[in-house]
């Protein structure tokens, strides 16, 4: 008779949980759309205005500043989402503030380094992605404190601000047609948004030798989180840099832009990570709601995927950016890495949170191998699908190798629907 109540209370607390996760997921949703839009927006305006060559140069250089913005991620933003401290404790708003100074300072450096790369290249669009650079940390790191808080809509409003600044800059694409001026325009965005965070989240920088004592602590999970995202920016972004060098930028533009189809279901993936990792690390998900999750997931992916293929590619072909008709075998294969992704980034996020770093790990090496020597064979005869079919087909390797090991690591009270 004891054990009845018992259970009824755990129902309860269950149902409060989901509910609740629900509610953040739907607010993270939102903030990963606006973050995509905001990039979205500045990249079909060149589309629109310079065209695919000009996208190819845009890409290259954003390549870069997501270089560093992922691999400051990974070591710091990654690695709070799956701090169980809760956000209560009087420690966490002095860390927040740790890291938004250590952010900055990354930031200061690497702008040194593009300064000087400009200077070698004679190109002043390195030094204006090095000038964007401590903005796009920032803000991203004032996301990642949102995340952690389980308060995304303090990051949905900051991405929010940031989209309505790239909304702001067609006009200059159109008049300029300068990809500089694309870049300068995104940065100053960035800025805004980060600046609107740091009020509304109560967050100054401040000396970052609390944040590298604490990433020390951490660093068991830390070093694995940094690798993955490594190696997911050599399979990903190395990628963009590959296709630039053996094919040009033309077929960079047309890889980009399939991307661009992609990006709305990536996006809702990208929104289950953030929440589900620190969820799962304070309350534990089951198996069946993981399941469901995914199933969800790949639904409207696939969805948003074929309303962004309707919308955007007539709408390009009727300004003149596009002439050629989509090749059908790079369409099929973007809807292949869009479905792949889903299993991918939910089996991920279990492994994340329950801290399996070799399992997270394997999946990203894999997923990279696979993806390069695909596009490297490739590339010469099938230019961008060839890099399509490299992608795609290493997500779904390294969700198959996640289904696995999560099915294999999860303890039996995870396991339990």
């Amino acid at each position: 008779m004891a054990v009845r109540p018992s259970m009824t209370g755990r129902s309860v607390r269950l149902t409060d949980s989901n509910r609740r996760l629900a509610g953040v997921t739907s607010w993270s949703s939102v903030s990963q759309a606006a973050s995509a839009a905001s990039n979205v927006v500045i990249e079909l305006a060149i589309t629109a205005f310079i065209g695919l060559s000009g996208l190819g140069q845009w890409t290259v250089r954003y390549a870069a500043a997501l270089t560093v913005m992922y691999l400051v991620r990974a070591a710091l933003g990654d690695l709070l989402l799956a701090d169980p401290t809760s956000d209560h404790e009087s420690s966490s708003e002095r860390r927040a503030s740790s890291l938004l100074g250590l952010v900055l300072l990354i930031g200061i450096a690497a702008l040194v380094v593009l300064g000087a790369v400009a200077l070698v290249t004679k190109d002043v669009s390195w030094l204006l992605v090095g000038l964007l650079l401590p903005g796009v940390l920032a803000q991203d790191l004032l996301r990642y404190v949102s995340f952690w808080r389980l308060k995304p809509k303090t990051a949905a409003v900051m991405d929010l601000v940031w989209l309505a600044g790239s909304l702001g800059c067609i006009p200059v694409i159109a008049a300029t047609r300068s990809v500089g001026a694309s870049i300068a325009g995104w940065g100053v965005g960035a800025l805004i948004s980060a600046l609107v965070g740091s009020l509304i989240a109560g967050v100054k920088p401040s000396s970052p030798r609390l944040a590298l004592t604490w990433w020390t602590k951490n660093r068991a999970l830390g070093i694995p989180t940094f690798l993955d995202t490594a190696l997911y920016l050599l399979g990903n972004q190395g990628l963009w840099f590959f296709i630039a060098a053996a094919a040009g930028s033309e077929t960079l533009g047309v890889f980009r832009l399939a991307l661009l189809l992609a990006n709305p279901a990536l996006l809702i993936y990208l929104a289950a990570q953030t929440m589900l990792v620190p969820a799962i690390t304070r309350q534990g998900v089951s198996a069946g709601h993981l399941l469901r999750y995914t199933a969800v997931a790949i639904g409207a992916g696939l969805a948003l995927f074929f309303v962004a293929a309707v919308i955007v590619l007539p709408l390009l072909r009727a300004v003149g950016a596009i002439t050629a008709t989509a090749s059908p075998s790079l369409i099929w294969l973007t809807v292949l890495y869009v479905a792949a992704s889903a299993p991918y980034v939910i089996t991920a996020s279990l492994l994340r949170a329950k801290r399996h770093g070799t399992g997270f790990l394997l999946m990203r090496g894999v997923a990279a191998a696979v993806t390069l020597t695909i596009a490297v064979i490739g590339i010469t005869h099938w230019g961008a699908t060839a890099a399509m079919a490299g992608l795609a087909l290493g997500t779904l390797s390294a969700a198959a190798i996640g289904v696995r090991l999560a099915t294999q690591w999860v303890q039996p009270s995870d396991a339990s629907a």
